[in-house]
């Protein structure tokens, strides 16, 4: 269904008596609610969105700017694991269902598939944005009461992972077989089991966070919390699992060349669960680069793209 197709169902969905809409198509699925918006949306901005809405460009135009979009809202990124949501439709974006609400969704909430994120109003009708996956709230990419257009990303989810995701059963490593394939012992072998890895593709891991780490003794006694960069470490030493089980890469050390794109968002004491998974995303000779994700209970707590390069 082409942007004009869309405008003219708004206003006919809004001239009638329908109090609500919903069409699936070839596997789009558009849904309309009419409800009385939180507050009144100003002449000169509902002036723009009519105009953005009709713009003079064809279909086959915009078909050209835009890359093709399901209006379901999802679409690949450079991983299979992490999905952008965009708007189905030009409006103004709201974050929660009412003023004095509390919002849909927030950075590093858990959600579940068919879950409402936010609220794209177009000409006082109402469009749901619901989640396709199970998953983390990775980054809220819009401000509430902002002007959205068609195909704007509006969130980043982490999906989870299931098992329609994997053919094969996942393959597991205790602490034992992990030594076997990276040179880290105690006190600096932050990783106490593998849940699953693929050779050169991807590792997922955890650690046990407990009273008794030795980084506790200092950081901090009043109020004990895992460092960041031992955070960083603990994803670093799960990519290494992934990248030394290559065949080829028996035997030799992978190295820590860089951190980009870090963010830290909440904190990691005694008694969590730290899940880590790290995937390569780009690999060239003997250099490559991890995008790395932690999280505690289902909530991300710390995100960053790790580059590595193997050594003898």
């Amino acid at each position: 269904m082409e942007l004009e197709q869309i405008v003219e169902l708004i206003d006919r969905v809004s001239a009638s008596e329908l109090d609500s809409f919903c069409l699936e198509q070839n596997g789009m699925r558009l849904s309309l609610k009419k409800k009385q918006p939180r507050k009144q949306t100003d002449p000169e901005t509902q002036s723009t969105l009519v105009q953005l809405q009709k713009q003079s460009e064809s279909p086959q135009e915009q078909s050209k700017q835009m890359s093709p979009v399901e209006l379901t809202g999802t679409e690949p990124t450079k991983t299979e694991h992490t999905k952008t949501v965009v708007s189905p439709l030009v409006g103004i974006f709201y974050a929660a269902p009412a003023e004095d609400a509390e919002p849909f969704v927030q950075e590093g909430d858990g959600i579940e598939k068919g879950q409402t994120l936010g609220i794209v109003e177009a000409m006082k009708l109402m469009n749901e944005i619901e989640s396709e996956y199970d998953g983390i709230v990775e980054e809220i990419l819009v401000k509430n009461e902002e002007t959205v257009e068609y195909g704007q990303p509006l969130f980043l989810l982490w999906k989870n992972r299931t098992k329609t995701d994997m053919e094969n059963p996942m393959k597991q490593l205790n602490i034992m077989q992990i030594q076997e394939l990276i040179p880290h012992r105690h006190p600096f072998l932050l990783i106490d089991g593998i849940e699953d890895y693929e050779p050169g593709e991807y590792a997922v891991g955890y650690k046990c966070v407990t009273y008794r780490e030795d980084f506790f003794a200092g950081h901090f006694p009043e109020e004990p919390v895992m460092p960041g960069v031992l955070i960083l470490e603990a994803l670093a030493q799960t990519g290494a699992v992934a990248i030394l089980s290559l065949p080829e890469n028996k035997g030799k050390i992978a190295y820590f060349g860089a951190v980009d794109k870090c963010r830290f968002k909440g904190k990691v004491i005694p008694g969590d669960r730290l899940c880590l998974e790290t995937r390569i995303i780009r690999k060239k000779g003997p250099m490559g680069i991890g995008e790395a994700t932690a999280s505690v209970g289902g909530k991300i707590v710390a995100r960053a793209e790790l580059t590595f390069m193997i050594g003898a």
